[in-house]
């Protein structure tokens, strides 16, 4: 009846609220992963683009530490590599990446560049605040957005000072107060949990 549901959404929230939204991580050589990277981006960061996919066969062939790395850490290859460029005041609207099926529950991020005092925020909100809309998602799948922000609960804040597992499958925006733009790549892996997708030491 109406009370049970009630009492398995309270306890549904208990288990989300309890969910581990990110780990940070040490990567061997980051400096130098980090250079090669910004290396094979600088025709798009010339251009100014937002945002910007690259075929997995680039990072083969031109980021050999990075290609490394993730050989001897990573489960599986990503499935999508996204560079975010977000200007200076900029912000990711809040969001959840894709809808609740779907396989990709972690992303892998990398800060390049500006992401010192720049925040990623996670939030609670009621389910009736949330709705799909067809674009953006991983695979040309919906994302689910905010209706009312006013409505948001804020439960955790992260800066991105160091390669991160972060969970996309909660509500979470970026905030980028610099004055400088914030360059991010971000790594979808497919997967539940962290220990699913990474092999390394998660402390």
């Amino acid at each position: 009846d109406g009370t049970m549901i009630k009492y398995e959404d309270r306890i549904l929230r208990m288990y989300l609220n309890m969910t581990t939204l990110y780990k940070k991580i040490t990567v061997p050589d980051f400096e130098v992963i980090r250079l090669e990277l910004l290396e094979i981006v600088a025709p798009q960061l010339s251009q100014n683009l937002k945002f910007w996919d690259l075929p997995f066969s680039e990072f083969y062939k031109s980021c050999p530490t990075f290609y490394n790395y993730m050989v001897e850490n990573l489960y599986g290859f990503p499935k999508l590599f996204r560079f975010y460029n977000i200007p200076p005041g900029g912000e990711l609207e809040p969001h959840i990446d894709n809808h609740a099926n779907a396989k990709n529950k972690i992303a892998f991020n990398i800060p390049l560049l500006g992401t010192k005092n720049t925040t990623t925020d996670y939030y609670d909100t009621p389910d009736d605040n949330i709705e799909s809309v067809s674009a953006g998602g991983f695979g040309s799948l919906p994302i689910l957005v905010i209706k009312d922000r006013s409505r948001l609960v804020l439960i955790d804040s992260l800066e991105l000072d160091q390669p991160t597992l972060v969970r996309t499958d909660r509500i979470h925006s970026v905030t980028n107060p610099n004055e400088t733009s914030r360059l991010v790549l971000s790594m979808k892996l497919l997967g539940n949990k962290f220990e699913q997708v990474y092999k390394g030491k998660l402390d």
